[in-house]
C-alpha cells in the first residue's frame, strides 16, 4: 500500500519510468478522491500533485491528457536476492594457461631495468 513517505515507481506510454516520493496525501472535495503530492527523484528536484482514486495511487492504472500512468510500488532488493545478483568469481574464470595480459597500452609500460641495478 503506497502512502506517504514511500518511493514509488511511476509508469507512462510516453516516456521513461521515474522515481517520486510520495510526500503528502490529503482528501479532496470530491468523495473517494485524494490530493498526491510527489518529489521527483532526480536534480533539481521538482514537486507535482496529482488528484488520485485510492486504487490509481495502489497501483491500478489510469490516464492522464491520454498518456497510461501506472504507480508502482517500490521494492529495495532483499538481502538474499543481492547475493544471488553478487556472486563472487572464482579464479577458474580468469585463469589462462601461459598467457600474460597486460592492461596497459605497449608505449605506457614502465621501462625494464636490467638486474645490474644501473637504470
Amino acid at each position: 500500500m503506497n502512502t506517504i513517505g514511500d518511493i514509488v515507481l511511476i509508469h507512462n506510454d510516453k516516456g521513461s519510468p521515474f522515481y517520486s516520493l510520495i510526500e503528502d496525501i490529503n482528501p479532496d472535495i470530491k468523495k473517494g478522491w485524494w490530493v498526491v503530492s510527489f518529489i521527483l527523484l532526480v536534480y533539481p528536484h521538482s514537486k507535482y500533485s496529482w488528484l488520485l482514486r485510492d486504487e490509481q495511487l495502489q497501483g491500478e492504472e489510469f490516464t492522464m491528457n491520454g498518456n497510461k500512468i501506472k504507480i508502482e510500488e517500490f521494492k529495495p532488493i532483499t538481502t538474499d536476492e543481492k547475493k544471488e545478483i553478487i556472486k563472487k568469481p572464482t579464479l577458474e574464470k580468469f585463469k589462462r594457461e601461459g598467457n600474460v595480459v597486460f592492461l596497459r597500452a605497449k608505449s605506457q609500460r614502465p621501462p625494464v631495468l636490467d638486474s645490474g641495478g644501473a637504470a
